[in-house]
């Protein structure tokens, strides 16, 4: 249950993709990309809600190369224990990959940093960085509503 979003970015080499998803900026720069803004929406959402509901985040950050999956979270994770399936009713789950729990935007942007420098970049002529693969990073909020004077919440 619940609803899902996607933001994908496609083009050539050097056409600024990682730029634009944000993965390639600061979470502070004025032009922050696509991620860092989503991530900060996300945290002003929850604390106009807090005072009725319970959130947690969780994340994980994968990486295809090569027809090859890695953990960008984990990234001693063997490729053999990530897979990308399609679920009995229709949708695409990636097992194996390793989810975190982020606690703070501070939490969440660092996590994210943490995975980029995972990914494999190489020197094309258009750019001295230039990201190798595809990457997909998902973001799972759980909310659970309730009274939090007495403790009681439901998902």
């Amino acid at each position: 249950q619940g609803y899902n979003a996607t933001a994908f970015a496609y083009g050539q080499t050097g056409s600024g993709k990682s730029y634009t998803m944000g993965t390639a900026t600061c979470a502070d720069d004025a032009d922050q990309g696509i991620i860092p803004r989503v991530i900060h929406d996300l945290f002003a959402r929850i604390e106009r809600a807090q005072h009725n509901c319970q959130f947690e985040v969780f994340v994980s950050y994968i990486e295809i190369y090569n027809e090859t999956l890695k953990d960008l979270l984990h990234p001693a994770t063997s490729p053999k224990q990530i897979s990308i399936r399609e679920d009995d009713s229709g949708g695409i789950v990636v097992c194996g990959a390793q989810t975190q729990r982020a606690h703070t935007i501070a939490e969440l942007w660092s996590l994210v940093q943490h995975g980029t420098t995972y990914r494999a970049t190489a020197a094309t002529m258009m750019n001295t960085a230039s990201s190798r693969s595809h990457s997909i990073l998902t973001l799972h909020l759980q909310q659970q509503e309730g009274d939090p004077y007495n403790g009681e919440y439901r998902r």
